[in-house]
């Protein structure tokens, strides 16, 4: 389904307040309301389902839109923040995907479902079957886990990236 379960969206939106990113990569933005968590940024969506751009109008939602699977895709970068919010799930190595990811982000912010949620294809999309089984013990042993919370068999991962990014030169000392 092109939506993520809402049960850690509050914490998720209360940790990308705290980031404040400049530039954003969202992985398999669905329907694209991730975007609306923090618009001021210039957004990055890849998304592998094309209907899912047209419906959902993603290529006006996004300041770029990259149509292709994020483990081939050129990503660009560096990025501030990285989202996989509830796509790991539908990879068969949802490690690999997490690294790339890590290696052009400065942080990363991960949603996922924990332990076995089978799904098959929704509304015709294929990428929608559940690949894979995540635990928390898994989870947890992550390279770069900052910040770990579980709620209702959802988990929400902060992580440190690989990525430099300069930081926001300001004319105003702090």
């Amino acid at each position: 389904m092109p939506w993520s379960s809402g049960s850690v969206r509050l914490l998720a939106m209360d940790h990308m307040k705290m980031i404040r990113p400049r530039t954003v990569l969202d992985i398999g933005p669905g329907a694209g309301t991730g975007h609306t968590w923090c618009p001021d940024g210039v957004w990055t969506g890849v998304e592998r389902w094309e209907p899912y751009v047209e419906r959902f109008n993603l290529r006006e939602t996004y300041d770029h839109i990259i149509v292709g699977d994020a483990q081939d895709v050129d990503l660009g970068g560096p990025y501030d923040l990285g989202i996989l919010g509830d796509v790991l799930e539908h990879t068969d190595d949802p490690i690999a995907l997490y690294e790339r990811v890590r290696s052009v982000c400065k942080t990363v912010l991960v949603q996922v479902p924990l332990g076995y949620w089978p799904q098959g294809e929704e509304e015709g999309n294929p990428y929608e079957v559940h690949r894979s089984t995540i635990n928390v013990e898994d989870v947890r042993s992550w390279p770069g886990v900052k910040f770990f919370y579980e709620n209702d068999q959802i988990g929400l991962l902060i992580s440190e990236g690989r990525a430099k990014v300069e930081p926001c030169k300001s004319s105003t000392p702090i």
